[in-house]
């Protein structure tokens, strides 16, 4: 367990310390420490790493397990052996970082998904496939072509352009992975992007100073007119 985890149960088991943590709470995380009681470094309500309070007589507010008044010295502190980490701690890093995906956006997403798993059929890109050209289509010239001039809504689902450009992006990937992508791309023009960078960057230097860009923010959005 990490040192910050730990640090909060020792809290949380410390209900004579921390009045307003609830019984259940004291009682769940006082399990924990004994089942894990070899793992545990000395944190307890604030008090310096390596040390651990013999007895606490201050009300720690449980928004601030630092609150506690403890120095260095203070008698009611005792040294004792910290290890640095739990083994599973070093194993965990190595792994697909699943915490780093931003679970509200999932969640959007799977709002998404579920839109179309009811109109086509779930997971029916796994099985009928899907063509590049069509996704192509979808996220640039769409959806995110429709959020560029100022749609942040898809009138469509109700759900962010952004979100649904996603979307589908997950649904190409997950048909590419699985070989049921149908390649309609064009044939392939090589190096125009680096050719045409040397360009910028020289018109980039010719107006050093560039004048402000007008945005959304200076004008409403305007209907299409044909």
């Amino acid at each position: 367990m990490s040192e910050q985890l730990i640090r909060w149960l020792q809290i949380a088991a410390k209900k004579d310390a921390c009045p307003t943590i609830p019984e259940e709470w004291a009682a769940g995380a006082s399990k924990v420490l004994t089942d894990n009681q070899e793992s545990q470094p000395a944190l307890d309500c604030g008090t310096p790493s390596g040390r651990v309070l013999q007895s606490c007589e201050f009300p720690c507010p449980k928004s601030d397990p630092a609150h506690c008044p403890i120095e260095d010295g203070d008698p009611r502190v005792k040294e004792i052996k910290i290890k640095d980490s739990n083994p599973k701690d070093s194993i965990g890093v190595r792994k697909v970082g699943y915490s780093c995906l931003p679970t509200p956006v999932l969640a959007e997403c799977g709002v998404a998904m579920l839109e179309g798993a009811h109109k086509y059929g779930r997971h029916n890109y796994r099985v009928v496939g899907v063509k590049a050209g069509v996704y192509y289509d979808a996220v640039v010239c769409r959806h995110l072509g429709a959020w560029w001039e100022g749609e942040d809504i898809d009138k469509e689902s109700g759900m962010s352009h952004i979100t649904k450009a996603i979307t589908s992006l997950m649904v190409l990937r997950d048909a590419m992975i699985r070989g049921k992508m149908v390649d309609d791309r064009p044939p392939s023009t090589l190096g125009y992007i680096t050719a045409l960078n040397e360009k910028a960057a020289k018109i980039i230097d010719e107006y050093p100073e560039p004048k402000d860009a007008y945005t959304i923010r200076h004008q409403p959005g305007d209907d299409y007119q044909p």
